[in-house]
């Protein structure tokens, strides 16, 4: 890929701050069922946050494969798995629908 990419500062950070995100939530999953109520709506939030920063990374990566056959060659791998994994959805909409799907879970706990 082209090192423009990956040299940029602000993408380094945006990874960065991903996988922090990542490794915060993969340490609490394990524990959602058990946690408070304000924990488990921090953990939604944080998801919603990394599912925002997912988006960005993937509408920057769709831009650069306009110009960088490296780029290209890994958005169609994303597009092409993404595509396997969640019955023909682009990652777009799958992203989409976890955000909704998490806002009606923090609904839920709010009412309760």
């Amino acid at each position: 890929m082209s090192e423009r990419f990956y040299e940029s500062e602000v993408v380094r950070n945006e990874m960065g701050e991903m996988q922090q995100l990542y490794e915060d939530l993969y340490n609490i999953s394990l524990k959602f069922p058990t946690m408070a109520k304000e924990d488990k709506r921090e953990h939604i939030e944080k998801t919603m946050e990394l599912i925002a920063k997912q988006k960005v990374f993937y509408a920057r990566i769709s831009l650069l494969a306009l110009e960088d056959e490296e780029a290209r060659e890994i958005k169609l791998r994303l597009d092409e798995m993404t595509k396997i994994y969640s019955q023909g959805k682009d990652i777009n909409a799958v992203l989409t629908d976890m955000e909704i799907k998490l806002k009606q879970w923090k609904n839920e706990l709010d009412k309760s």
